[in-house]
Order: structure tokens, then C-alpha cells, then sequence
């Protein structure tokens, strides 16, 4: 509902948006399938992690009633701040050891091949 009216306000001459990119439109209802009551929330915590990590502010809108919208803006903190918090201001990072080392899938070099079989 919400995507089509911003594609109808840009075909009058609003601004462009596409919905393609996460950084201008998330349609969580697509995205994420039907979280019932829990949307309004995944899209504030979407919105808070995007904020944090790219700057600017993102607003979460609730279309459930017909009638009206809810909409809250969020905004992070300033850069200074997210400097100064773990992970050198991405406390969004993965913090778990991977089970499995990549370095094990890495393509073998040129190099590494010849040296294989000349061993052999």
C-alpha cells in the first residue's frame, strides 16, 4: 500500500524512490513475510541498525489501521558517540567465532598446484 503511493507520488513529480535499495526503502511486509503484531518493532529495530550504520534518520510506518498512519523517526547518535562504543562504532558487528574456518574454502593458487604435484 505505502510502496505504491510513493510510486504514484514520484510519477507526479515527487522524488524517486527504489524500493531495491535498502538504504531508501525496506517494504518489511515483502521482505520479511506477515510478522503480525511484531512489524511496528522489526521495523524499528531494521530502522535503529540502519541509522547507526549509515548515518541520517529512518522512519518505521504503520498502515494496520485504514484510516491513519503511525509513523516514529529514528535517528542515531552522533558520529563522536558511536566512535567511543565497542567495536569502534559498529555494535552491531557478529561477535561469534565461525565454526568453521573460510580460509579452508579458499581457491588454491597457481603456485600451491604445481608445488602439489611436483611433490609428487
Amino acid at each position: 500500500m505505502l510502496e505504491g503511493l510513493l510510486h504514484d507520488y514520484a510519477s507526479q513529480g515527487g522524488p524517486e524512490i527504489d524500493s531495491g535499495k535498502s538504504t531508501q526503502f525496506i517494504n518489511t511486509d515483502l521482505r520479511l513475510g506477515n510478522t503480525g503484531a511484531a512489524t511496528w518493532f522489526m521495523q524499528m529495530a531494521i530502522g535503529v541498525m540502519g541509522s547507526y550504520r549509515d548515518g541520517g534518520a529512518s522512519a518505521a510506518i504503520n498502515l494496520r489501521d485504514s484510516n491513519e498512519a503511525s509513523i516514529i523517526f529514528i535517528t542515531p547518535p552522533s558520529d563522536a558517540k558511536r566512535q567511543q562504543q565497542d567495536a569502534s562504532g559498529d555494535i552491531f558487528r557478529s561477535r561469534v567465532t565461525p565454526a568453521v574456518d573460510p580460509a579452508n574454502y579458499a581457491a588454491p593458487s597457481v603456485e600451491a598446484i604445481l608445488e602439489s604435484s611436483a611433490g609428487q
